[in-house]
C-alpha cells in the first residue's frame, strides 16, 4: 500500500512538472477556439483541418502596434476567427508597443519567419524596411496577406485595404460640403497633420490635396509635418496651425492618432464653427470630436474585420484556394447624423462583436 501511495504521489509530480514546462514559452500570444472567450465546439467533434505537416493552420498576425486601440480591433477579429473555426486555425499575435518604431517590427516579423507558420497577415509600418523578410518567408512556402500599407516586394499571395487616393478625394469633398454648410468662404489655409513618411499616408494626403486643388483652389494647403503616429504632437501640430495662421479654416488628419489630435486641438480652442476638421479612423477621441462637433467627418475602417476575414483569406489560402491579388477593404463615412447607429458603433467599438 505504501509502495503504491509513493508511486502515485510521483506520477502526480511528473505531471505538474510536464505542465509547468509545455506553459513556459514566448512572450506572444496563441489564440485557437479553445482558449477564447467564446469557445466552439469541442475538438473532438471535428477534427482539425490538416496542413501537409498534419497539424491545424497556424496563421501569425502582425500589427503596427499595440499601444493603441486601434489595431487591437483587428487582433480581436483575427481571435474571434480562430474561435470560430472549431481548432482548424490557431492565432498568434505579435505587434511592438510602438507603430513609429519600424526596426521594432523587423525583429518581430524575423522572429516570425524563423517559426516558421503556415501564413502570415502583417500590417507593415513601413512600404520598405520589411522587403527582406517578406521575401524570405514567402520563399519558404509561407502565405503572406498584406493588409493597410503596401510593400515594393511582390512576394506577397493579397493585399487588403482601401483606395487611400480616393479616401483622401472624399475627405476634401467633405470638407468643402461643410464650409457651405456653414457660409465659410473656400479661401484661407488648411493644414494637414500626417501621421508617418508610408506610402498609405502619402496616398490619403496625395487624394485629398489635389482634390482640394480642384474644388477650392483659392485654399492654400500646409502639409509634409509629420507628427509619429502621437495624439499629442497631432494636437500640438494643430495648434500651431491655429496660431499661426489667421485665416485657418481647416485640419485634414490621416488616421486616428492625427485626427484624435485634431478634435482635441479644435475643442480647446473652441473653433468648431470656424474650422472644419475631417480625419481617417474612428478612436474614442475621434468619436468625442463627431460628437462635439471638432470634428465634421471622419472616415471610418473596420479593423475589426481586417483580422477577421484576413485570417480566413490566410485560410483559405494554406488550404490552396486561388483568389485576386487585391481585396477592397472598404470604408465608411460617419459624422453626426449617424455616429448613434447601431452598425456605425459595431465598427467603432468592434468590443460589442465579441
Amino acid at each position: 500500500m505504501k509502495l503504491k501511495k509513493v508511486t502515485g504521489l510521483f506520477l502526480i509530480l511528473a505531471m505538474t512538472a510536464s505542465l509547468l514546462a509545455g506553459c513556459s514559452k514566448g512572450s506572444d500570444q496563441e489564440t485557437s477556439a479553445p482558449q477564447t472567450e467564446e469557445p466552439a465546439a469541442a475538438p473532438e467533434a471535428e477534427q482539425p483541418a490538416e496542413t501537409a505537416g498534419g497539424d491545424a493552420v497556424k496563421i501569425a498576425v502582425l500589427v503596427k502596434g499595440t499601444d493603441g486601440e486601434t489595431w487591437q480591433w483587428m487582433l480581436s477579429g483575427a481571435r474571434k476567427a480562430a474561435a470560430d473555426s472549431n481548432g482548424k486555425i490557431i492565432v498568434t499575435e505579435h505587434g511592438g508597443a510602438d507603430e513609429a518604431n519600424i526596426s521594432e517590427q523587423i525583429s518581430i516579423m524575423e522572429d516570425i519567419v524563423v517559426s516558421h507558420p503556415d501564413a502570415i497577415v502583417m500590417a507593415p509600418t513601413d512600404s520598405d524596411a520589411l522587403n527582406a523578410s517578406i521575401e524570405e518567408a514567402h520563399e519558404a512556402g509561407i502565405k503572406i496577406i498584406i493588409v493597410d500599407t503596401s510593400v515594393t516586394t511582390d512576394a506577397y499571395d493579397l493585399f487588403m485595404a482601401n483606395d487611400n487616393y480616393l479616401g483622401g478625394e472624399q475627405m476634401a469633398e467633405q470638407m468643402v460640403k461643410y464650409w457651405e454648410e456653414m457660409n465659410i468662404e473656400p479661401k484661407g489655409t488648411v493644414g494637414i497633420v500626417s501621421a508617418v513618411p508610408v506610402q498609405t499616408v502619402y496616398d490619403r494626403d496625395d487624394g485629398f490635396a489635389d482634390k482640394m486643388a480642384e474644388l477650392a483652389p483659392d485654399v492654400k494647403i500646409i502639409r509634409d509635418q509629420y507628427a509619429d503616429n502621437d495624439i499629442q504632437k497631432s494636437m500640438d501640430m494643430t495648434l500651431d496651425y491655429i496660431t499661426a495662421n489667421e485665416d485657418l479654416i481647416g485640419v485634414y488628419g490621416d488616421n486616428g492618432p492625427t485626427g484624435a489630435g485634431i478634435a482635441l486641438a479644435i475643442a480647446e480652442s473652441e473653433l468648431q464653427d470656424k474650422v472644419v476638421g475631417v480625419a481617417y479612423d474612428g478612436n474614442t477621441e475621434e468619436v468625442k470630436g463627431i460628437e462635439n462637433g471638432s470634428l465634421k467627418a471622419i472616415l471610418v475602417q473596420d479593423l475589426w474585420d481586417w483580422g477577421y476575414t484576413g485570417v480566413n483569406l490566410a485560410y483559405d489560402l494554406v488550404q490552396g484556394k486561388t483568389m485576386d491579388s487585391f481585396y477592397n477593404t472598404g470604408v465608411t463615412l460617419v459624422d453626426s447624423s449617424n455616429v448613434g447607429e447601431d452598425d456605425i458603433k459595431d465598427i467603432i467599438d468592434p468590443s460589442r462583436r465579441d
